[in-house]
């Protein structure tokens, strides 16, 4: 087992990907490296909130891992995540699609079916779920003098505009490169899940 660095653990972060494996063995690592849980953890909050949003439940189910099979061998990291859970899944149901955010919630449920914690916390959870769902209020203007611009707007001026909406933004190409990596992670999301309903927990 390698030895313990910050660097080490942003390491391993960036190379951790959605597999079962990749997040057993990253846990594990984690688990045997125990008395630096506080590090640890503030180090997983800083790397999950810089990844990429199709990255953002696998933290989830990382720190999911660690909690659960280092509970026999001390409180350390359930005390230590405990702290940063709320900001954490309301920053990823933010960022996350409707297929990710059942998955987050289905999490949970696990959460609180096995008692990983109390029913108290894992309220402010599924709040910090649901706020980061209310829709953003946008300041209105005033919709008279909008249509006054608009109309009086030269017409060399539409044409451009016109043209400039047929360039899709570099954003969406992105986007759109990512969506089947996400529909991936989606699906693996839904077997990793499903193996946790079944797996045995030693306590």
């Amino acid at each position: 087992m390698s030895s313990f660095s910050e660097s080490a653990l942003e390491k391993k972060l960036s190379e951790l990907s959605n597999s079962q494996q990749s997040v057993q063995t990253l846990s594990l690592w984690i688990i045997h490296h125990r008395k630096h849980s506080s590090l640890i953890v503030h180090v997983w909050h800083r790397e999950m909130k810089k990844a990429k949003s199709n990255r953002k439940l696998t933290f989830l189910y990382l720190a999911n891992d660690v909690i659960q099979n280092s509970k026999r061998k001390g409180p350390e990291f359930t005390k230590d995540f405990e702290t940063v859970l709320v900001d954490a899944c309301s920053h990823v149901a933010r960022e996350a699609d409707d297929g990710c955010k059942k998955h987050l919630e289905r999490l949970l449920n696990i959460w609180q079916e096995r008692s990983v914690y109390g029913a108290d916390f894992i309220q402010q959870l599924k709040l910090a779920i649901e706020d980061s769902n209310s829709p953003k209020q946008k300041p209105q203007g005033k919709q008279a003098g909008g249509r006054r611009a608009k109309h009086s707007q030269p017409e060399r001026f539409k044409v451009q505009a016109v043209k400039n909406q047929r360039k899709p933004s570099r954003k969406k190409v992105e986007e759109g490169r990512e969506t089947n990596y996400t529909l991936s992670i989606l699906i693996t999301s839904q077997i990793y899940l499903w193996m946790l309903d079944f797996r045995v927990i030693e306590k």
